[in-house]
C-alpha cells in the first residue's frame, strides 16, 4: 500500500510540535511509547490514527535514521469488540471462542470470521433483509 508523503508529514510535524525544543533524533522507544500512549488516552485517537501516526514515526526512524530496531518494543494498539459490558480484545475473544468450541465439541477448523459469515448465512436464509446484515 503507497503512504501519502503528505499524511506522513502531517503525522511527524504533530510529534515535532510537541517536542518544542527537543531533538527527535535523540528519542528513545521509551519516549516514543509515551508519546503513542498520549495520543492514545488523551487525545483520544482512533486506532486508524495510531496506526498512521506510528507508521509515520517509523519511516523516519527507521527508513531516514537507519534506527532499524527503534520500533520493535512499540506495540500496536490491539482491536477492541465493544461490548455492552466491557470492551475486550480480539485475541481475548478468540480464546473464549476456541473454549466454547472444545466444549460444544466441534472438531472443524473454524475462526470467528467464519463463524460471522456462518450468522450472515442464517440470517440471509431467514429472510432478513441485506442492507441489515451489511451494518451488523
Amino acid at each position: 500500500m503507497e503512504h501519502d508523503p503528505k499524511t506522513y508529514c502531517y503525522e511527524f510535524s504533530q510529534l515535532l510540535y510537541l517536542l518544542k525544543s527537543a531533538h527527535v533524533d535523540t528519542l528513545q522507544p521509551e519516549r516514543l511509547r509515551s508519546y503513542i500512549l498520549y495520543c492514545v488516552t488523551k487525545l483520544k485517537y482512533s486506532e486508524n490514527q495510531i496506526h498512521s501516526r506510528l507508521n509515520a514515526l517509523k519511516f523516519y526512524f527507521e527508513q531516514v535514521l537507519h534506527r532499524e530496531k527503534m520500533f520493535i518494543e512499540i506495540s500496536r494498539p490491539q482491536k477492541r469488540l465493544r461490548s455492552e459490558r466491557r470492551a475486550i480484545f480480539y485475541p481475548q475473544f478468540q480464546a473464549v471462542f476456541k473454549n466454547a468450541m472444545q466444549k460444544a465439541k466441534i472438531n472443524k477448523t473454524v475462526g470467528i470470521h467464519g463463524l460471522r459469515h456462518s450468522y450472515a448465512t442464517h440470517l440471509l436464509e431467514a429472510g432478513t433483509d441485506m442492507t441489515f446484515i451489511k451494518k451488523s
